[in-house]
This record gives structure tokens, sequence and C-alpha cells, in this order.
């Protein structure tokens, strides 16, 4: 390819310019010399791969320069064509990020210009050649098997099975440009998943359902209050909560502030939610058997320990079903499983089912039930 040296110097220097800033989001760390020495082989592959687009987009924005198509481009006219050009060259997945709460074992991958910052937990890392996850922050490759740096920017430079691997019970990690998690664990519950997007209680993002990834506090907290009717209202709301800790869409704020003045959910201390943080099985039993009516203030069930058996009493899971969790961890499957069941089971005054306390208060059609028997 004519202008392959000349693509792969631009490509390398749009993967500076829009992808491996420095977490804290100051000056970028690492040099344009050490991506060109250390990520030039790969970007040569990608543009062989067919980037016949991308020659085409580099030579419509050079030829408004000075220079003959010939001619070798100086760094500084590269980095101009570069800021022409990067809409065209954003990795896969563009601009976007998401902050996913994953369990140990898990994997954090992506493709050539993905990123991963690790956010609280620990991690290791997983590098074949040496030279294939950048610490961006620290301005060098990461070294194959080492602990991942809390707060660092590692750029996925090959599109090898590079990345992460969580080492501590549950860790947030930042994924951007593609990079993604990948559990250990299988889903087993994908079709109560479906019926209850159906119904409008259990959504997925633009990955997915996520079943094999842990729930987060947050949506733990979100999935109560659709189960209670009360999404409208919380949505709605415009009041505050004591914490100062909040990030994130406004909406999602909103449940937190909406579940805190209800009463329905409190925070790790008195001004700390730690909306990202896991949600644990305990968590969302106490959650699930609240909106079924149960007062675990009232001795109903003790939230850590007998909100087990009070589950498997009722029907949110069989003992069998716990016994997995407790082998495998909890994950947003298993929110699944529970929350269709608790649509069957009925209140704690045994008046109705939940699905049929929904109905009546129009969050659910009396037809959706016929789905949930």
């Amino acid at each position: 390819m004519k202008y392959r040296k000349t693509l792969a110097a631009l490509l390398v220097v749009l993967l500076a310019l829009t992808g491996v800033a420095a977490a804290n989001g100051e000056e970028y760390l690492i040099t344009l010399s050490w991506l060109k020495e250390h990520l030039n082989d790969a970007v040569t592959k990608e543009l062989d791969d067919g980037l016949v687009q991308l020659e085409a987009d580099v030579r419509k924005a050079a030829s408004s320069t000075s220079k003959n198509q010939n001619t070798t481009l100086t760094a500084a006219e590269i980095e101009a064509l570069a800021s022409q050009v990067a809409a065209q060259l954003q990795p896969s997945g563009g601009s976007s990020t998401s902050q996913l709460t994953l369990a140990k074992g898990a994997q954090v991958l992506g493709p050539l210009g993905g990123g991963m910052i690790l956010e609280s937990g620990s991690a290791t890392v997983n590098s074949f050649t040496g030279n294939d996850l950048i610490d961006v922050t620290a301005g060098a490759a990461a070294a194959p098997g080492s602990t991942a740096m809390v707060g660092s920017y590692y750029f996925v430079g090959a599109d090898n099975g590079c990345g992460l691997t969580i080492t501590s019970d549950t860790a947030v990690v930042r994924v951007l440009d593609g990079a993604y998690g990948k559990a250990g664990y299988s889903a087993k519950y994908e079709e109560d998943a479906e019926l209850l997007s159906e119904l409008g209680i259990f959504k997925g993002s633009n990955l997915g359902f996520e079943l094999e990834r842990v729930p987060t506090r947050q949506e733990a907290l979100i999935m109560l209050i659709r189960l209670l009717g009360e999404e409208d209202a919380a949505l709605a709301y415009t009041g505050k909560s004591p914490f100062t800790d909040l990030t994130g869409w406004l909406e999602g704020r909103n449940y937190i502030h909406y579940g805190s003045a209800k009463g329905y959910t409190n925070g790790i201390d008195a001004v700390t939610f730690n909306q990202y943080g896991a949600a644990s099985r305990h968590v969302y039993l106490t959650y699930v058997l609240r909106a079924l009516g149960y007062d675990d203030k009232a001795g109903d069930f003790v939230w850590n320990t007998t909100s087990d058996d009070l589950a498997v009493k009722i029907g949110l899971m069989t003992s069998k079903q716990l016994a997995a969790m407790e082998q495998s961890g909890f994950y947003r499957d298993h929110v699944a499983l529970i929350s269709r069941n608790a649509l069957t089971a009925e209140l704690k005054n045994g008046s109705m089912t939940l699905g049929e306390h929904l109905a009546t208060k129009g969050v659910l059609s009396w037809s959706d039930l016929d789905d949930l028997r």
C-alpha cells in the first residue's frame, strides 16, 4: 500500500489523540515515539487488512496541504491531518464508555484501540508479547502477570486477547472504545431476562443484558423500585439524598435519591452510596422480600442469613439454585431468576401475587400475567 508508513504513523497519532489520555484527564504521559516503536507493526497489519477508505481520507485531507503526495509529511503535519480525519478513525465503539462491576476471574478485553481503567479492586495483566497492553499513565508496556494499577489507563495495542483479569472478589472497571468484560460464569436464565424485558422490568444496555457480570447496588435498587411499581415516581422525583458520591446519568441518580427518601435503601455510610459497588445476593433478596411485604425490621428475616431460607420457602429460588449461587457468586443472571419468580410469589398478606399487585396498579396488564404462568 503506497501510503502505508504515512497512514500507520497517522493512525498512531490519532490513537494518541483520541484514545489514550491519562485517566485523570491530564496531559498524555506516553510519547509518540514510544507508540510508533511498539505499535507500528499492529497498526500496519490493520491497514493491510483493508483500510482502503482510510487512505482515501488521508489523501483527501493531504490535498489541502502544499506538500506533494509523494513527499513524507512532517510530524506536525501528520498531527494536523489527524484532527481532520479523527472521526473516521475512531476505534471500534467510538468514544463510548461504560462502567462494569466484575467478579473474581472475569477478564477485561478489547480490540486494537480499546481502553480500560481499573477503578477499584485488583487485577493482573494479561500480556502475550510484552508490548500488546500499554499502561499509558506510566508511559510503558504493562508487564505480563504484573499487578494492574488502580487509575491507570490501559490501552490495547493488539487484538490478541490481552487485557486484565480480576483477582479481587469484585472490581469496578471503566471500559472505552470497544473494550468489554468477559466473566467466567455462564448465564442460565436468559429466558427469564427476556420475559422481564418484555414486561419492562429488566433492561439491558448497549452491551445486552450482561447476565454474566455482577449487579451493582444502583441496579439492585432500580429493580426494587420497578418491582414496587414506582419507577415513574422515581424518575419524576426532584428531591435529593444525603449521598455526595453519585455520578453518571441523571435518571440513575434519581432512583437513588427516591429510594433513600422512601427508606428503601441506605448508603454504606451517611454520605456514601457506592452505586457501582457490587450488590450481593443478600442485598438483592432483602430488596425483593421487602417488595413482597416482608419486613426485616419487624423480624420477618435477617438480611444476611435467614433471607436465604425465606426466599427458598416462598419460591424465589430452589435450594439447588441457592447452592449454585453460593458456589459461583451472584450475577445479573440471578437477578433475572429471582425477579421472575417474585412476580408469581404471593405477597406476605396472601392477598395476591406481586404480579397481580402490579396489574392492579397498571404497571403490568392482566394479559401479561398469562406469560408468567
